[in-house]
C-alpha cells in the first residue's frame, strides 16, 4: 500500500506539470525525438492530453487502493477486469488524441493522416493483445499436487513449482480459515495466491492456494510453514487425507 500511495503522489505531480502545458521531457518517445520530429507537434496540446490521461490513471490507481483496503484478497474478478479495461481504454484514448489532435498547424494534412493511421493501428493491436494476456493470466491457472514415492511436488501455473520430501513434513493441519497477511513475493489474482507471504501467526510462510477457497492444509516443513489448498473444500480435504497417509502423520 505504501508503494501504491507513492505512485499516486508521483502521478499527481506529473499530471499537474503536464496539465500546465509544460513537461514535454516527461513524455516517453517525444523527449527522445529529433528537433524535426518535435516540430510536428504542438507541445502544449500534447502535454495537456498526456496530463488528462495520467489524471484518469491516477484516479483508477486510487480506486484500486481503496478496493484492496476494503476487500483484501477477496476481490471479485469483474472488478479486476474493469480496472484493467479502464486503464487500457485510457491509454488508447491518449494514443488516439496525441496522434490526431496534437499536430502543429504547419504540418500537412496528408502527412497527419498517414502517420496517424499507422500509429492507431499499432496502438489498437497492442492494446487488444495486452488486454487478452492480462485477462488470461488473471482468470486462469491451476495448482496440482503430484505425488511421488518419496516426495510430492506442488505444480503451479505462473509460479515456480515446489518439491517436498514426505520425511521433511513435521506436521499437517487442516484449517478452515487463516489470515493471509501480506504477499512479499509472488503472484496473486482473483484465482490464485502463490509465493512468499507474511502474517502475524506464521511469520514468513509459503502459499499455494486458490483465492476463493478459505479452507487449506498447513504443513510444517523444516520448521517453516507451507499452506496449500485445492480449488474447493472437497479437493482440499482430499489433499489433506492423501498427505496424512503418505507422510504417516
Amino acid at each position: 500500500m505504501v508503494i501504491i500511495w507513492i505512485v499516486v503522489a508521483i502521478c499527481v505531480i506529473m499530471s499537474g506539470v503536464l496539465l500546465s502545458g509544460r513537461g514535454g521531457f516527461l513524455i516517453a518517445g517525444y523527449n527522445t525525438s529529433s528537433a524535426e520530429e518535435k516540430a510536428k507537434y504542438d507541445e502544449k496540446k500534447l502535454c495537456r492530453v498526456m496530463g488528462i490521461g495520467l489524471s484518469f490513471i491516477t484516479i483508477i490507481v486510487v480506486a484500486i487502493a481503496v478496493v484492496i483496503q476494503v476487500l483484501g484478497d477477496n476481490i471479485p474478478i469483474w472488478i479486476i477486469m474493469f480496472f484493467i479495461l479502464a486503464i487500457f481504454v485510457d491509454v488508447g484514448a491518449i494514443l488516439y488524441f496525441s496522434n490526431t489532435k496534437c499536430y502543429a498547424t504547419n504540418v500537412e494534412v496528408g502527412d497527419k493522416r498517414k502517420e496517424t493511421s499507422i500509429w492507431l493501428k499499432v496502438s489498437i493491436v497492442f492494446t487488444i493483445v495486452i488486454c487478452l494476456i492480462v485477462g488470461i493470466v488473471f482468470s486462469t491457472g491451476n495448482i496440482v499436487i503430484a505425488y511421488g514415492e518419496n516426495s510430492f511436488t506442488i505444480k503451479a501455473s505462473y509460479w515456480s513449482d515446489k518439491e517436498i520430501a514426505y520425511s521433511d513434513v513435521e506436521s499437517i493441519e487442516y484449517s478452515k480459515d487463516i489470515e493471509g497477511g501480506s504477499r512479499t513475493n509472488g503472484f496473486g489474482g482473483p484465482r490464485l495466491q502463490m509465493g512468499s507471504f507474511k502474517n502475524s501467526k506464521f511469520g514468513k510462510y509459503t502459499r499455494y492456494t486458490y483465492t476463493r477457497c478459505d479452507e487449506c492444509v498447513v504443513l510444517t516443513v523444516k520448521e517453516k510453514k507451507v499452506v496449500i489448498s485445492g480449488e474447493n473444500k472437497k479437493s482440499t480435504q482430499a489433499i489433506y487425507e492423501e498427505l496424512l497417509q503418505r507422510c504417516e502423520k
